[in-house]
């Protein structure tokens, strides 16, 4: 509550400085206004003056000094104000110029009119003040002849540079040991302005607000004069954000850009992740040098080490005889790489077969000789070709068909054709078909030598002839409409829009389930006659404890089937000893991971109490913060109790069930 009564406070003196301001602003200082009359507006030059002199600059009065005893005559250089006088001009503007406004007419200040009245006071006669242009020509001239009155001068006046100029004097008196000195002061004060009854003409520039930079509209007329108003406030960026993860070898980051100018940095950065490498190795051959090969799961770089040299080939050496020579095969007895050499000493000839191959028509016959021990062959023994011995056939002329003589090799049957005669074209007979239910009359023209056909005279169907008949509806199928037609027979069904009647079973139960046996239901539509079964599943046994018997520490109890009457005997210690050592197994399984599953745990319960704490902060409430930090130490030792117990909270239960 202290801090809302503050801020209330503190927003009501704000108001209070907004109010003074503004009350500064617009209400005008200075003597009374006088609104000029309607047409050519005149401004009203109050000119009033005030001396300050000597080294008591800033006195409201002079103070003079007073002469020393050893002083006689009081000279004109020892005065102490004739170089220190200073004079303070001040020229009101009243009346207005299109919009009634009034206010002070600065030094060099502009006035929109050119008929001008500067008024001039004074606290002695005979002073007078001027207004000259530019180049020192007096335009207007006027004497104060009475103390304390005012004075003016109307004066109409051309665009350019003024000057007003004060003169006047006054005179003060000190009565010395000596005599009585007076001495005369002059003083002189200029102003200057500008008339300039130029009216402006704006044409207005709207600069819109950037993100940095507030908006303006400029109004610049074409004598140069220029003003801004309506400003706004800068945007301000308005940011995107797009996140770049980390690689193995460069940071993650978010790149911030606006999406007005583009302006961007980056923020949220994060260490690269470095490489995480998978090695495999690739031994050494006889012939490649061995290697272990790391490459990165994330970014698949890889490099190369531990580099073995490649071992050689270890040859063992088979010999054998050749229809040519003598042949020595060398093995690696590493990796089965094998060579070759032959000498052409000691051999053992070859053995050859023959294969003859018979002259064709048109390719000689030959015959080869092959050595059955190594493969080697060659060929002689040439009989040049027989040439074809070719048969005639006759082969008439169809209806689109050429006819010809084809001539046949008896031995290659290659042919070639020879006497062709043309086609005999179409013999077309023509029958009249009746029309149908489906299909118009027409007359077809069928070749009587080929077959090949045509219509013509084609009309249409004559359609069907439908007689309707009402099925209702079946335990499967909705009702219908059949129309079958009078003349063909074809018959189409339409549904009524009934829904099937569905079937109406009656089961029967065929077989009896039992405690470990199916039973079977069998369920027949009284309507139809459709029939299916289910089967019933087994009900399992319904044991009771029967017997109890003691001996030894060991209990053993008796279940017997209220059904069936099945037993079974379960001596209590074993089932025990079962259900603790599996428990052991699972906490020895998990216990490794009790540290991970308390710190995770941990983690959410402090995110949890830190956002509790700082919304109770943030609403100033330090008492609930205060017991939330009570309440996360308590929840932290919870946690681990509850995590240290729960093994042997299990192994409890165990014990109480078993």
């Amino acid at each position: 509550m202290g801090i809302k009564r503050k801020g209330i406070f503190i927003g009501l003196f704000a108001a209070l400085l907004c109010g003074l301001a503004l009350l500064l602003l617009f209400v005008p200082t200075g003597g009374v206004k006088t609104a000029s009359a309607a047409g050519t507006p005149k401004y009203n030059i109050y000119f009033d003056y005030k001396y300050y002199s000597g080294t008591l600059v800033g006195t409201s009065k002079p103070t003079p000094r007073l002469v020393t005893e050893k002083t006689n005559v009081l000279k004109s250089d020892a005065h102490p104000y004739k170089y220190g006088n200073k004079c303070e001009v001040e020229f009101e503007i009243y009346g207005s110029y299109y919009d009634d406004t009034t206010g002070t007419l600065a030094q060099g200040g502009t006035i929109k009119s050119r008929e001008v009245t500067i008024v001039a006071i004074s606290e002695y006669d005979g002073n007078f003040f001027t207004i000259k242009d530019a180049s020192g020509n007096v335009v207007a001239k006027n004497t104060i002849s009475h103390v304390g009155q005012h004075q003016k001068i109307e004066a109409t006046l051309s665009d350019g540079m003024y000057y007003v100029e004060f003169k006047g004097e006054t005179d003060w008196e000190q009565e010395s040991p000596i005599r009585t000195v007076q001495r005369i002061v002059q003083i002189i004060c200029t102003f200057s302005f500008k008339i300039d009854y130029h009216v402006h003409s704006y044409t207005s520039t709207v600069t819109k607000p950037t993100c940095t930079t507030e908006g303006y509209t400029t109004h610049r007329c074409s004598c140069g004069d220029s003003y801004t108003d309506n400003r706004t406030s800068a945007l301000g960026h308005s940011y995107s954000a797009t996140t770049t993860p980390p690689t193995c070898t460069s940071g993650g980051y978010t790149t911030n850009k606006c999406t007005r100018c583009g302006h961007t940095y980056t923020s949220n950065q994060s260490e690269a992740l470095g490489h995480s490498y998978d090695s495999t190795t690739t031994p050494p051959t006889c012939t490649k040098d061995g290697y272990t090969t790391h490459v990165c799961s994330r970014c698949k770089t890889t490099y190369v080490d531990n580099r073995i040299t490649a071992y050689g080939h270890s040859y063992t050496v088979e010999t054998s005889v050749t229809c040519t020579g003598e042949k020595f095969v060398y093995t690696c007895s590493r990796c089965q790489y094998s060579y070759t050499e032959t000498t052409n000493e000691n051999g053992s000839g070859h053995s050859f077969t023959t294969k003859t191959t018979a002259a064709t028509c048109t390719e000689d016959g030959y015959t080869v000789y092959t050595c059955s021990k190594c493969g080697y062959s060659y060929q002689d023994t040439v009989a040049r070709a027989l040439g074809h011995n070719y048969t005639a056939s006759v082969v008439s002329a169809t209806c689109t068909a050429n006819g010809y003589t084809l001539y046949t090799c008896s031995r290659c049957s290659h042919e070639y054709r020879s006497g062709i005669t043309q086609a005999t074209g179409h013999n077309y007979v023509e029958r009249t078909f009746p029309a149908t239910c489906t299909e118009g009359s027409y007359t077809l023209h069928e070749c009587s030598r080929c077959g090949d056909n045509y219509r013509d005279n084609v009309s249409q169907p004559l359609g069907h002839n439908f007689n309707s008949t009402e099925v209702p509806p079946t335990c499967t199928e909705g009702g219908k409409t059949v129309k079958k037609c009078q003349v063909c027979d074809y018959e189409i069904s339409e549904s009524d829009g009934s829904l099937p009647a569905g079937h109406d079973y009656t089961s029967t139960i065929i077989r009896t389930a039992t405690c470990t046996g199916e039973g079977l239901r069998k369920s027949v539509c009284d309507t139809c006659g459709y029939s299916y079964e289910v089967t019933i599943k087994a009900l399992g046994h319904s044991y009771e404890i029967t017997d109890v018997q003691s001996a030894n520490g060991i209990t053993k109890r008796t279940y017997t089937c209220s059904v069936c009457g099945d037993q079974y005997t379960q001596e209590l210690g074993d089932q025990y000893e079962e259900v603790a050592n599996y428990v052991e197994y699972l906490f020895e399984q998990y216990r490794p991971y009790m540290v991970w599953v308390f710190i995770a745990t941990a983690g959410v319960w402090s995110i949890a109490i830190g956002v509790a704490i700082i919304i109770a902060r943030k609403n100033e409430d330090k008492e609930k913060a205060k017991k939330m930090l009570v309440n996360y130490i308590i929840g932290i030792v919870v946690i681990f109790a509850i995590l240290v117990a729960c093994p042997f909270l299990v192994r409890g239960i165990a014990t109480l069930v078993t």
